[in-house]
């Protein structure tokens, strides 16, 4: 199996869901927890996943529902460049599925923009609707590894 966890993560995304706000036209209190939840988690990526080993511990910590990295409705979830769930912070039932093809019901296509945006911008703000067509904005942040 190709180096497991983190040879993806050097061209994928950490990224939060936001449940709270959908315009990011004016800095909010969500946005800036958001971004600091997240630059929290790549610090945690960076500094324990130094060995294969850790690093499926550090994302065990990411999928861990009720840990350091879950605050209400804000999370963290991990997927490589094909599209596969590898972390999720919220639903551990997504990992190990391939949803690059996932769309919202206005057909944007969840997964493939955000891995297109982390690759290309490194990081950004992706606007969406959940399943009961509520608007939702996701943070992503491409890691350093």
């Amino acid at each position: 199996m190709k180096k497991l966890i983190f040879s993806f993560l050097s061209l994928i995304c950490l990224i939060m869901t936001i449940y709270v706000y959908y315009h990011l036209d004016s800095i909010t209190p969500q946005a800036i927890k958001a971004k600091h939840m997240v630059e929290k988690g790549v610090r945690y990526m960076e500094t324990y996943g130094t060995t294969k080993e850790k690093e499926i511990e550090v994302l065990k910590e990411f999928s861990n529902t009720k840990g350091k990295f879950v605050d209400g409705n804000f999370y963290l979830f991990v997927y490589d460049l094909n599209g596969v769930c590898i972390a999720h912070g919220a639903d551990n039932s997504l990992i190990g599925k391939d949803l690059i093809n996932k769309t919202d019901p206005d057909g944007v296509m969840l997964i493939k923009d955000m891995r297109d945006g982390a690759v290309k911008n490194g990081s950004g703000w992706l606007n969406f609707k959940n399943k009961r067509a509520t608007k939702q904005t996701l943070l992503l942040q491409k890691t350093k590894r």
